[in-house]
C-alpha cells in the first residue's frame, strides 16, 4: 500500500500473513455478528448504529485494565473514586 511494505512480511511467509488477515477479519465479522445479535430485541434495537462503534471502545477496556494493574503494583492503597453529590 502506497509503495511501503507490509511491516509484518520480514517475520513470516506471505501465506501466513494471509491467513491471519483472514482470521482477523473473520473474527471481527464474528463480533460485528454477535454484537447485532445482541441488540436486535425490540427494547436494545435503537442501539444497532452504535454497533460498528465497539472497535474503538474494546481498547478502552484494555487501557483500564492496565491502569487498574499498574495502580494494583505500584499503589495498592489508592481508591480511584468517582465523586457524587456535585450536582443540584
Amino acid at each position: 500500500m502506497l509503495g511501503l511494505p507490509h511491516p509484518l512480511s520480514e517475520l513470516g511467509s506471505p501465506g501466513l500473513i494471509r491467513g491471519l488477515s483472514t482470521l482477523f477479519f473473520g473474527v471481527e465479522i464474528c463480533t460485528m455478528i454477535f454484537a447485532l445479535r445482541a441488540v436486535s430485541g425490540r427494547a436494545h434495537r435503537h442501539l444497532m448504529p452504535w454497533v460498528p462503534t465497539l472497535h474503538f471502545y474494546f481498547p478502552l477496556g484494555v487501557f483500564a485494565a492496565y491502569k487498574a494493574l499498574f495502580e494494583l503494583v505500584f499503589q495498592p492503597f489508592y481508591w480511584d473514586k468517582t465523586q457524587h453529590g456535585l450536582s443540584l
